[in-house]
């Protein structure tokens, strides 16, 4: 008969009782965040009757991160000494925590029928 354990317990490829990859139980975090995205996705779902606000709010905050905040930090991080392209990256930075907060609040408004 097929087992999942066959009695060797923990045979050293990356501590799962099984010795399979494949059959690894989650570890409670990871099972919790896991059911908190799927929640809110849930929430998002059942509140928004149009997809272009979501849309808006999801490439309003991930395209500013990507495109300017990560960007800025990571060089301004990296390079300490002080030289034009440090300051560049700072103002890169300070550009996207500018535009990011205000492309939400902008979509926020237009979808409230305020603007």
């Amino acid at each position: 008969s097929l087992s999942l354990n066959d009695g060797a317990g923990d045979s050293g490829r990356g501590g799962h009782e099984t010795g399979h990859p494949a059959i690894a139980k989650e570890p409670p975090q990871r099972l919790h965040v896991i059911l908190m995205m799927v929640l809110l996705s849930s929430c998002v779902a059942l509140l928004f009757k149009n997809l272009d606000v979501v849309l808006g709010l999801a490439g309003a905050t991930g395209a500013t991160m990507i495109c300017y905040i990560i960007p800025g930090y990571c060089y301004a991080a990296s390079f300490k000494h002080p030289h034009l392209m440090r300051k560049v990256a700072w103002a890169q930075l300070i550009f996207g925590l500018i535009i990011g907060p205000s492309s939400v609040v902008i979509i926020l408004l237009d979808a409230a029928n305020l603007l």
